[in-house]
């Protein structure tokens, strides 16, 4: 059974993924008991994420012919409701820390923006200065949003909504960026254009300074989430 698309529960109790082959969402206990399957074809599930309070699954999903739109599930299973209905591309779904408003983007695309809306009014405001940033994260203690800019190099970005301004935290091509559980560090995969190269490196939020994770075998950003959540 091969997953994707890994997320743990605020408790590091449960993981929710998504199967390789259908696109379908689960959910266990991290040693793989009481799984339970959560959508079904045709829809494909993409990027769940645990809501703070561990009881719902945000996700990314698509029906044939249809554009990615954002789908929220209880964490027991039921019927996933859409968030949005729309033929705009939805995408990169992520909670707010007390879970009353969902981030996203529109895809990876320089002309878009990133949105928050209120899952209580459904109301949708615009991330100032957000146009061309995609993977929307908030910082657990909802200062900072990460992103990453649309354009090559795909830099790494922090939005500080107490100043509303951006500022490039670092300056080369990355992806997957992810929080430590209590906001210290930023997680993020790097790649070297010309050699192709993957690393794992984090930022540490109070200096802004760049450390490598010094591992012979290297984990994924997915395992150091794991490691943050339950160490």
């Amino acid at each position: 059974f091969r997953s994707d698309s890994v997320s743990f529960s605020p408790d590091g109790r449960w993981v929710t993924y998504t199967s390789y082959s259908d696109g379908t969402l689960w959910r266990s206990r991290t040693d793989g008991s009481e799984r339970l399957q959560l959508t079904f074809p045709p829809l494909q599930a993409f990027l769940p994420r645990y809501s703070p309070d561990g009881k719902q699954i945000a996700f990314n999903a698509e029906l044939p012919g249809e554009a990615w739109n954002i789908y929220i599930i209880s964490s027991e299973g039921g019927t996933p409701q859409q968030v949005l209905p729309s033929n705009e591309s939805q995408m990169d779904a992520n909670w707010s820390p007390d879970g009353h408003w969902l981030i996203f983007a529109s895809s990876s695309d320089p002309k878009k923006a990133i949105y928050i809306v209120d899952l209580k009014s459904k109301r949708v405001s615009t991330v100032p200065g957000s146009l061309g940033f995609f993977s929307p994260h908030w910082s657990p203690n909802g200062r900072y949003l990460s992103a990453i800019k649309a354009e090559v190099p795909r830099t790494l970005n922090l939005f500080d909504f107490t100043t509303q301004e951006w500022t490039e935290v670092f300056g080369s091509e990355t992806g997957y960026e992810n929080w430590s559980h209590d906001g210290t560090y930023l997680y993020f995969q790097s790649s070297n254009i010309s050699d192709h190269s993957l690393r794992i490196q984090r930022i540490r939020i109070a200096d802004r300074k760049i450390e490598e994770i010094p591992t012979q075998t290297r984990p994924s950003v997915y395992q150091i989430g794991r490691k943050q959540h339950i160490g």
